[in-house]
């Protein structure tokens, strides 16, 4: 099974990082999980961004 992650930026704060990281190593038990962050900016190239990264 392959889990693919869309987000929009990339964590700043430091807590959060470590948060996703652990979460990631979780789920890599169960699946190979590819993580991508998205550009952020006005809303329609955010959906279009989405649209091509799904």
């Amino acid at each position: 099974m392959n889990w693919k992650i869309l987000a929009v930026g990339r964590p700043a704060l430091p807590w959060a990082r470590q948060g996703i990281d652990d979460y990631l190593g979780r789920c890599t038990r169960y699946a190979k999980v590819e993580v991508e962050y998205l550009r952020d900016g006005p809303r329609p190239q955010v959906e279009e961004r989405f649209l091509k990264g799904s």
